[in-house]
């Protein structure tokens, strides 16, 4: 199993990584950027609602979102509470919150 160094001497274990071989920030920070730009295209729709190509970006970014949040969940748990899918314990506590430290490593 190889170990990928991160920072301040901490490493991750690449099996902690979901299939696409992507880390939780790359994930994260995808995510980010298309809800930036869902948030970015929705603006731009309220002022011009028949745009077809808009509404169309605006539909693509939509499943992009979707997809990378259900990756991200699948492999590191629920990204807000509201995300939690009930069964018999609550998920939401089991993985570091990202605003703790231990979230980063």
């Amino acid at each position: 199993m190889k170990e990928i160094d991160v920072s301040n001497d901490t490493a991750i274990s690449t099996s902690d990584c979901c299939p696409a071989g992507r880390e939780r920030n790359e994930l994260l920070t995808e995510l980010s950027a298309v809800e930036f730009a869902l948030t970015d295209v929705s603006l731009y729709l309220d002022t011009h609602p028949c745009d077809k190509a808009f509404l169309s970006l605006y539909n693509e970014l939509m499943e992009q979102a979707k997809h990378l949040r259900e990756t991200y969940e699948a492999y590191y748990g629920p990204l807000t509470s509201h995300c939690y899918s009930p069964n018999d314990h609550w998920d939401w506590v089991d993985n570091p919150w990202p605003w703790c430290r231990e979230f980063y490593r």
